[in-house]
């Protein structure tokens, strides 16, 4: 019979694994803003050097491209923040109408899910940087 882990651990693990999802977390959204930020810069430098009359279609849908994640990103950091606030929010008036554990970790369950729009916000700032490059690459190469 396997021994049941201890509170301690669980509670160790458990503060482990939350930081590095943190991290990991803010270092996806820090990547995608710089991407895509350097990519509009670096379209923008292009344009500059050529001359806003003298580049092709594909250059200004790839600074298109580039500022739409930047966009997306910051939505996704907004929305975020929206969540974690209304879930603040949520668990504050439930603890003082109802200081039923149970309510609380039932609430707590609904409001904690991710929602599809961190996928779509995420995957679709990613997705403009990738469109992007690959537009400015095959122009320029």
């Amino acid at each position: 019979m396997m021994p049941t882990p201890s509170k301690a651990f669980i509670d160790a693990r458990w503060t482990q694994l939350y930081e590095l999802e943190k991290e990991f977390g803010l270092d996806i959204i820090n990547y995608l803003f710089i991407t895509n930020t350097g990519g509009a810069v670096a379209t923008l430098s292009f344009i500059g050097a050529v001359g806003k009359n003298n580049i092709a279609f594909g250059v200004k849908l790839a600074l298109v491209s580039f500022v739409l994640g930047i966009v997306l990103t910051g939505c996704y950091k907004i929305g975020r923040y929206h969540n974690i606030n209304n879930l603040f929010t949520n668990w504050r008036k439930v603890g003082e109408q109802n200081p039923n554990m149970g309510a609380i970790q039932e609430v707590d369950a609904r409001l904690s899910r991710t929602g599809f729009w961190v996928y779509v916000l995420g995957y679709g700032a990613f997705f403009c940087f990738v469109g992007g490059a690959v537009m400015g690459c095959t122009i320029v190469f």
